[in-house]
């Protein structure tokens, strides 16, 4: 098995999306050829089969595990600020679960993605079965089932509907309702809120 972190130019545009990838075939064979990065931009990934001309593969390094890999992608993600920099496809259409310090936190993502990893192997879908209907990599899937806390949200969701899972309890209409009686209710209340206390979610 083979953990690497990559780097791709769009060079018609000149923009660029870095991320990492634990494949068991050779990095130089995967990458631009089997794999077209873990975004959440399909019209990236679509044009990337299209016209691969258009884009430059670069394999930065390749790790000795997968731990190492995510390691090193968050690292230059945080050098070039990617999530943020315009020109970069990482943020893009993302919303990410930032740095996560609460055990709390880590246990929900941890609890969802089992529950995502049961409804599948129930429903008899493989990793490679899902991320086609969710248009993902495998590697994401991968990354949801383990609890990876920077995975998309919307990837999530997305994962829980195709699978039958319900979220908050209810189906689409009421979720629809409860979603309308929210904002109505936002609404009734001021934009901005003045800060009294310092909240302490070091727990």
């Amino acid at each position: 098995m083979y953990h690497y972190v990559y780097k791709i130019t769009d060079k018609k545009r000149k923009k660029y999306y870095i991320g990492s990838r634990s494949s068991e075939i050779e990095p130089e064979k995967d990458l631009g050829h089997i794999y077209f990065s873990s975004s959440g931009n399909k019209k990236f990934i679509n044009e990337q089969r299209k016209n691969s001309n258009q884009f430059k593969y670069e394999v930065i390094k390749v790790c000795s595990n997968k731990l190492q890999a995510l390691k090193y992608e968050k690292e230059l993600i945080q050098q070039k600020d990617a999530l943020n920099n315009k020109n970069y496809y990482n943020g893009r259409n993302r919303l990410e679960f930032e740095i996560v310090s609460s055990r709390v936190t880590k246990n929900t993502v941890s609890y969802l993605g089992n529950l995502i990893r049961l409804a599948r192997k129930e429903r008899g879908f493989s990793q490679e079965e899902l991320s086609k209907r969710l248009n993902v990599s495998r590697s994401k899937i991968e990354r949801i089932e383990s609890g990876n806390t920077k995975v998309s949200i919307g990837s999530v969701f997305e994962a829980c509907y195709i699978l039958g899972i319900p979220l908050f309890g209810g189906d689409k209409e009421h979720i629809n309702n409860l979603s309308g009686m929210l904002s109505y209710m936002n609404k009734l209340l001021p934009d901005s809120i003045p800060n009294k206390i310092i909240i302490d979610d070091n727990f």
